[in-house]
C-alpha cells in the first residue's frame, strides 16, 4: 500500500486519508507505519485535511505495534493535534514511543511542551533521560527547584541530575537516600538469570511462600521471572493477588505489565476474576483499575467502556490547558507567517541542536555490547567509506590462545545497519560480527553470503540464561538463524554473579567438543569477577569487558593479567553509548570524535577486538577510519583521558540519579 501511495501527489485529500484508514486492518506493520509517515508529510493543511489526518492517526494509535503507534503520534503532531498527542503519553506502554513523543512535542512546542516536565517520573529511565535532555536544552533553562516537590524519588533524582547539566560548575557528587528496590526476593545472587534459575528450582511449598511477591515480579526485567510468576499466580493466586496485579494497570507506562495482566485476568477462573472485580468496585481504586472491574462484571459493554473512559488522572486540566493554549499560539503564528505578516517576537525554543547524541548511558549497562538503547551519534566528520577506497586491510589479531583470528573492530547489528554496511565492513577487512536474535539486517547479510565468505567470518553470540538447556538452545538458534555450522565465540552475557559461571562450564565445553562453537567465555562489568576467573586454575578462554576513555580501570587492573594468561579479550562501549561524543557539562573540554574513541580501545595491549554498532553507512565510516588510522598519539591519549574523567563523573551521577531510580 505504501509503495502505491508514494505515487500520489501531495497534498493528500481528506477523502484519501479516510480511505486509507479503512484499509488499515489489512496493512502489515511496516506498511501501516510507512503510510502514517507519508500521511504526516503529505496531508492537506486545510482544516478538513488535518481532521482526516487526526482520524487516521487515531486508528494507528489502536495498533499493537509500537512502530505504528509512534508513526501515528508523529502524524498527530503534523496535524497540530498536540493535546491528543500529549494525552496519549500516559496510555503508551512503550518507553521508546513515549520518548519519541517527548522529542516531537519539544520540536513542535518548545518550552510550552508539558511532557518534558510530566515525564520526570516516568517508570523507564530512558524516557526520563529524554525529558531531562529536553529541559536542559531550553534557553533559558528552567528553574530545577520548581520541577519537583521532593516526594517522588524518580523526579527528585532527575531534577538533581538536570541541575548539574545546566550548571557551569557542576557537582556530580549527588546521592539519594532512597535505595533501589531489591528484586532478588531473598534468593541468592543478584544476577537476573540466576534469580530465574533459583525460582525454577524451588519446591512447590517454597515457591508458594513467595506468592505475595509475585505481582511485583510481573514487572521484573527478566522474561523468565515474569513468566514464572504468571504461571504460579494462575495456579495459586487469590482474588486479593489478582487485585494487586490489576492495580499495576494504574500506570500503563510500567514495562511488560499491561500484556501480562491481560493474560492473567483472562485465564483466571471466573470465580476469582469476579471476586477481584467486586473488591475493586468496593474500594477506592483509580479509573483504569475500575474499568477493568466493570468489564469483568459486565456493567457496560467493553467497547462503550473504552469509548467513554475518562482521561488519565495524570493528564490534569492544567496540562491540557497548557497544550491547548500553546497550540492556539502556534497556529496564530503559522497563519501570520503564511500571510506575510510579522513574525512573533519570540520563536519557539529550539529543543535539540543538530546531531545531538540521543542517549547518554549510565555507569552500568548490560554486557550485550549494544543493549536496548539509542544509536550512537556519528562524529561530525563521519562520511561514508567507499569499499574501493580501502587501500589496506587491517591485520587480524589472535584471540588469546583460542586459535581464532579476529579483526580489530567488530560490527554489531543492534541498530539495524543496512546490509550494504556489513558488506562494506567485510570488504574493508572486518571479519567479526556480533549477533543477537532480533538483528534482522545482519541475519539477511549472513544468509546472502556464499558458504566460502561465511567461513571467513567469525560470529560472537551469546545467552542471558543461567540453565544448561536454554544456554544450548540459544547457541543452536544462532546457528540456524545465520546458516552457520559453527559460532566463533559464545558468551554468557552480563554476568553479575560468579555462581552463574561454573555450573554452565560443562555445557559450554560440550558445545565446543561438538564443533558448534570454537571458543566460549563471558561478559561482565565487574572487574574483580573477571580477574578471579582469569587467575583460576582453569581460566576462561575469552572475556568481554566494557572499556572506553571514561571507564579505564580495567587497563591496569585486568588487561595485563588477561594477556599474561593467554585469554582472549573483547571490549565494548568504546563510545560510552555516545557520551564520549558530547560535553558532559558546559565547562568540559571538547570531545573526541568516534574514530578516536575506537582507536583508543583498539590500541590497548591485549585487546583483540572492539565492538561497534553503527546504524548507518555514515556512522560505519568512523569505524573504518579508525581501522586505517592506527594508534593515537600520546598527547591525544592524555586529552581523551582527561575528557573521559569528566564523562565518568557524570556517568556516576546519572546512574545514581536516573538509571537506578
Amino acid at each position: 500500500m505504501d509503495a502505491l501511495l508514494e505515487l500520489v501527489e501531495p497534498p493528500w485529500t481528506a477523502e484519501l486519508l479516510d480511505a486509507i484508514a479503512e484499509q488499515f486492518a489489512t496493512a502489515s506493520v511496516r506498511e501501516a507505519a510507512r503510510t502514517l509517515d507519508l500521511a504526516g508529510q503529505c496531508a492537506s493543511t486545510s482544516a478538513e485535511g488535518r481532521a482526516a489526518l487526526i482520524r487516521l492517526a487515531e486508528v494507528g494509535l489502536a495498533s499493537t505495534a509500537p512502530s505504528v503507534r509512534s508513526a501515528a503520534l508523529q502524524a498527530l503532531l503534523a496535524a497540530e493535534s498536540f493535546e491528543k498527542g500529549a494525552a496519549h503519553y500516559f496510555e503508551e506502554p512503550s518507553w521508546k514511543v513515549r520518548a519519541d513523543l517527548i522529542d516531537g512535542l519539544e520540536l513542535a512546542m518548545g518550552a510550552a511542551n508539558p511532557l518534558a516536565r510530566a515525564a520526570l517520573d516516568d517508570p523507564h529511565w530512558r524516557t526520563r533521560e529524554r525529558a531531562i535532555q529536553a529541559l536542559a536544552q531550553r534557553v533559558p533553562a528552567p528553574d530545577p527547584d520548581g520541577l519537583s516537590d521532593g516526594t517522588d524519588p524518580r523526579t527528585r533524582g532527575a531534577v538533581a541530575y538536570l541541575r548539574n547539566l545546566t550548571d557551569e560548575t557542576p557537582d556530580f557528587a549527588y546521592r539519594d537516600e532512597s535505595s533501589p528496590e531489591d528484586s532478588s526476593w531473598g534468593l541468592s545472587g543478584r544476577d537476573p538469570a540466576l534469580v530465574h534459575k533459583h525460582l525454577e528450582e524451588l519446591r512447590p511449598d517454597e515457591a508458594r511462600a513467595l506468592l505475595d511477591a509475585m505481582p511485583a515480579m510481573l514487572a521484573h526485567e527478566h522474561e523468565g521471572v515474569r513468566a514464572w510468576a504468571l504461571k504460579r499466580l494462575l495456579q495459586w493466586g487469590t482474588p486479593e493477588h489478582c487485585v494487586r496485579c490489576v492495580e499495576l494497570l494504574a500506570d500503563p507506562r510500567v514495562p511488560f505489565v499491561a500484556e501480562l495482566v491481560e493474560t492473567l485476568t483472562t485465564r483466571l477462573d471466573e470465580d476469582r476474576r469476579v471476586a477481584a472485580a467486586k473488591r475493586i468496585l468496593d474500594g477506592g481504586y483509580g479509573p483504569r483499575v475500575q474499568r477493568w472491574a466493570e468489564r469483568v462484571l459486565g456493567q457496560v459493554a467493553p467497547s462503550i467502556v473504552a469509548d467513554s473512559a475518562p482521561p488519565s488522572p495524570q493528564v490534569t486540566a492544567r496540562l491540557l490547558t497548557q497544550v491547548q493554549e500553546a497550540a492556539e499560539r502556534l497556529a496564530r503564528e503559522a497563519r501570520t507567517s503564511a500571510t506575510g505578516g510579522p513574525m512573533p517576537d519570540c520563536e519557539p525554543d529550539s529543543p535539540m541542536p543538530d546531531c545531538e547524541p540521543d542517549s547518554p548511558m549510565p555507569d552500568c549497562e548490560p554486557d550485550s555490547p549494544m543493549p536496548d538503547c539509542e544509536p550512537d551519534s556519528p562524529s561530525p566528520d563521519c562520511e561514508p567509506d567507499s569499499p574501493t577506497g580501502v587501500s589496506q586491510r587491517p591485520p587480524q589479531r589472535p584471540l588469546g590462545n583460542t586459535g581464532l583470528l579476529l579483526s580489530p573492530l567488530a560490527l554489531s547489528g543492534h541498530y539495524g545497519l543496512p546490509e550494504l554496511g556489513f558488506r562494506r565492513g567485510l570488504e574493508a577487512g572486518i571479519n567479526t560480527f556480533f549477533w543477537e536474535p532480533n538483528y534482522s539486517t545482519l541475519i539477511r547479510f549472513f544468509r546472502d553470503l556464499t558458504p566460502e565468505h561465511r567461513r571467513q567470518t567469525e560470529v560472537v553470540a551469546g545467552t542471558f540464561h543461567a540453565d544448561a538447556k536454554r544456554v544450548r538452545a540459544d547457541a543452536e538458534r544462532a546457528l540456524r538463524s545465520l546458516h552457520l555450522e559453527q559460532l566463533g565465540v559464545y558468551l554468557l552475557f552480563w554476568v553479575r554473579d560468579a555462581a552463574r559461571l561454573e555450573p554452565l562450564l560443562p555445557t559450554l565445553q560440550a558445545l565446543q567438543r561438538e564443533g558448534k562453537v570454537k571458543t566460549y567465555g563471558f561478559s561482565t562489568h565487574q572487574r574483580a569477577l573477571a580477574l578471579e576467573h582469569v587467575q583460576s586454575q582453569a581460566p576462561w578462554p575469552t572475556l568481554m569487558l566494557r572499556h572506553n576513555g571514561a571507564h579505564r580501570g580495567a587497563e591496569a587492573e585486568v588487561f595485563p593479567t588477561i594477556k599474561a594468561a593467554g585469554c582472549g579479550l573483547l571490549t565494548f562501549s568504546a563510545l560510552c553509548y555516545s557520551r564520549m561524543l558530547e560535553r558532559p557539562h558546559p565547562a568540559a573540554p571538547a570531545p573526541p570524535d568516534a574514530a578516536e574513541c575506537y582507536r583508543y580501545s583498539m590500541q590497548q595491549p591485549g585487546v583483540t577486538s572492539t565492538m561497534s554498532a553503527p546504524r548507518s553507512i555514515d556512522e560505519l565510516g568512523a569505524g573504518l577510519r579508525a581501522l586505517r588510522a592506527g594508534p593515537l598519539e600520546p598527547e591525544r591519549v592524555a586529552q581523551l583521558q582527561e575528557f573521559g574523567d569528566a564523562v565518568l563523573a557524570r556517568n556516576r551521577a546519572f546512574a545514581e540519579c536516573v538509571r537506578w531510580r
